[in-house]
């Protein structure tokens, strides 16, 4: 993430695309390194033959997804609601200059 930033604010213009594209690679290696293995490795913590740790396995990944679906929903509000805001930020703005020339 760290590298998209740079890549539109401190790197010089000519430079930025390069910085962006690779910024966007190394969070795809990242992300498609490691979300594919946690739920694998979870697995293989519980064992299957003890009835208890089946029944600790199956509420493991009843919370799994739970968290997951939760994350996505909290994000996705906290999008839309910044983006509102900066929406209504900017539709006030607009209105102030738009006094400013009429008055």
């Amino acid at each position: 993430m760290l590298l998209l930033t740079l890549s539109v604010s401190v790197v010089p213009l000519n430079q930025r695309e390069v910085v962006f594209f690779v910024g966007l690679y190394v969070l795809s290696i990242g992300g498609g390194g490691f979300r594919p293995c946690v739920q694998p490795f979870a697995a293989d913590q519980f064992d299957e033959r003890k009835p208890e740790e089946v029944e600790a396995k199956n509420s493991f990944f009843n919370w799994w997804y739970v968290a997951i679906m939760g994350g996505m929903c909290f994000s996705t509000m906290v999008v839309i609601t910044l983006q509102v805001i900066k929406v209504f930020i900017l539709f006030s703005k607009i209105i102030d200059c738009f006094q400013v020339f009429c008055n």
